[in-house]
């Protein structure tokens, strides 16, 4: 909702800019003197009234044109201490994402080979298809997000940020655990009895 916005007041902004512009070309012409004659008999005031208005206006466009806005990330994450471990990988929305889960701490507290769904999600930023390299995101100007490869020049262009594709990445992630898990028999070694 709030790019609608944006885009209407751009758009509003953007017209009442061009109307100004359009009145200060045309009114010569229709009156039939030259525009010389016209603007030295316009006060100064109003001439600076305009030229701020236009000036304004084109501060506001070329803003809009190449400010990066911000990217809408995820909220503070926490890393465990012994980090993550690969998995797997899937495939969503035209790119690779890697499939982990929490790597086991030295001490052995972890649930060794008892892990839940929950405890798999997947690596963000997401990898690109053709290559083994992270994808960068930028915003373009209609709203949208520019997924990209510096690697190998993959683009992607998507209506939503890497991190709102990955919370439904995360979920096709634990499926596909659910599946590894029934297709693999997960076993212990007995230990050797004395």
């Amino acid at each position: 909702m709030s790019n609608i916005k944006e885009l209407t007041s751009g758009v509003a902004v953007q017209a009442m800019g061009a109307i100004v512009a359009l009145v200060v070309i045309a009114l010569p012409s229709i009156f039939g003197s030259s525009w010389r004659v016209w603007l030295s008999a316009i006060p100064s005031s109003a001439l600076g009234f305009i030229g701020g208005t236009l000036i304004t206006v084109a501060a506001m466009g070329f803003w809009k044109l190449f400010h990066k806005r911000e990217i809408s990330a995820a909220s503070p994450m926490s890393y465990p201490r012994g980090g993550y471990h690969h998995i797997s990988t899937i495939k969503y929305e035209g790119v690779r994402w890697n499939m982990q889960s929490t790597t086991p701490d030295p001490w052995g507290q972890h649930r060794q080979g008892i892990l839940g769904s929950g405890d798999i999600d997947v690596e963000r930023p997401p990898m690109c298809p053709n290559c083994p390299t992270e994808l960068l995101e930028s915003r373009t100007i209609f709203g949208r997000y520019r997924w990209y490869c510096v690697s190998c020049g993959f683009v992607k262009t998507s209506h939503e940020s890497y991190w709102k594709v990955a919370e439904r990445a995360d979920i096709l992630a634990r499926a596909k655990w659910v599946e590894l898990r029934q297709a693999t028999v997960l076993y212990t070694v007995p230990r050797d009895s004395e």
